[in-house]
């Protein structure tokens, strides 16, 4: 079966989970800026740059469970393992990150779910 759909959204799902960690990466390199440090309390700028690299490093994990699933899908392989990783890691980046990748997670967790709902179905028989 051809898993077109959780194709394209985990191509579209690493494609902006790595843009978002270069913004991270860079954001961060500015907080590190000391110009910066001087216009904004010092405590303020460090919890910051604690938080960007947090988030960059959740996002830094979506992005490559995106470029595996990228490969799973594309064999059609292991679709549902894929899947329920794919849910779980959604669900905890939601709740790690507190709904700072918010959109990237809900990309993982349909692309997930859509995993699972279409993989071949094994027929089940009662014998007696």
């Amino acid at each position: 079966m051809k898993h077109k759909a959780e194709f394209i959204l985990s191509i579209i799902n690493a494609s902006l989970s790595a843009l978002g960690f270069i913004v991270l990466i860079f954001t961060s390199v500015l907080y590190n800026n000391p110009q910066i440090k001087a216009q904004v309390d010092a405590n303020t700028a460090q919890g910051v740059q604690n938080a960007i690299i947090i988030s960059s490093l959740f996002i830094l994990i979506i992005c490559i469970l995106s470029f595996i699933s990228i490969f799973i899908y594309r064999k059609g392989k292991n679709v549902t393992a894929i899947s329920i990783i794919s849910i779980v890691v959604g669900a905890i980046t939601i709740i790690l990150t507190q709904f700072l990748s918010i959109i990237l997670s809900a990309m993982l967790i349909v692309t997930g779910i859509l995993g699972l709902v279409r993989r071949k179905k094994v027929p089940v028989t009662f014998e007696q």
